[in-house]
């Protein structure tokens, strides 16, 4: 055997003793710097998008989970040809609370498609504005309400169950002084209405679907993990700093 596969043989060997790969090097790679631009555009990106044009806020998240593989990419190229005790491992955890929202958001969505079979109002899934446009152009088909459901739904998942807004756009609403209906004519509620009794509010609250509960609460629980996602994505960036430095 020559000399020189005998030396190939045993650095070999001395690599699989010590954990070193002996993998290709990827082609695609991305700097560790740029890769801390594109995460730092991501982080400020959800306060903004989330006030400006919720709509938005599904493509962010799952942008920002698709961090996750370019993280583990990053790890990769870093660690090719240390020893394993050597291995740098950046964090993740951001990541993957940005795929906990949109899986979250499509349980709840599941859940309202579920309990959909129940008897429910003919203007469900609809804002002030649609209820509006609806009743001016007298517009009561089914295919018209299953179109606007299903628009619910989407914009449901596109905003991630937190509502949509989109900045410097009123909504229009019925109703005299824009203030909501109290009867499905347009007008405003007769002085003698004022006289009527209150409605029990809580034979209200148990009549409240069970979907209507569940989506209300992850509303408000989405909310939170949104902004912990930002509050997240510092921190790795810190870290990150910290191992590039």
């Amino acid at each position: 055997m020559k000399e020189s596969k005998k030396n190939k043989i045993h650095r070999m060997e001395v690599e699989d003793d010590q954990g070193i790969s002996r993998k290709k090097k990827y082609k695609f790679t991305i700097p560790l710097k740029t890769y801390r631009i594109i995460k730092l555009c991501l982080i400020l990106s959800i306060p903004v998008v989330y006030f400006i044009y919720s709509p938005l806020l599904i493509l962010i998240m799952v942008a920002y989970f698709a961090m996750y593989f370019i993280t583990r990419r990053a790890e990769k190229v870093m660690n090719a040809g240390l020893r394993k005790d050597l291995h740098t491992y950046l964090p993740k955890f951001d990541s993957i609370l940005a795929l906990l929202i949109i899986v979250l958001t499509c349980v709840s969505i599941g859940v309202s498609a579920a309990a959909s079979k129940q008897k429910s109002s003919m203007f469900t899934g609809m804002n002030n504005s649609e209820i509006s446009d609806t009743m001016d152009n007298k517009d009561f088909s089914k295919t018209n309400f299953t179109w606007f459901r299903i628009k619910s739904k989407i914009q449901d998942v596109s905003t991630l169950l937190t509502g949509e807004r989109v900045f410097f756009q009123s909504e229009k609403r019925f109703g005299k002084g824009g203030t909501g209906p109290s009867d499905f004519s347009g007008s405003a509620p007769d002085e003698d209405s004022e006289s009527h009794e209150k409605p029990d509010i809580s034979e209200m609250m148990q009549n409240i679907p069970f979907s209507m509960i569940f989506q209300s609460v992850l509303k408000s629980v989405n909310t939170v993990l949104i902004f912990l996602v930002s509050a997240c994505g510092v921190i790795t960036l810190i870290k990150i700093r910290k191992i590039e430095g």
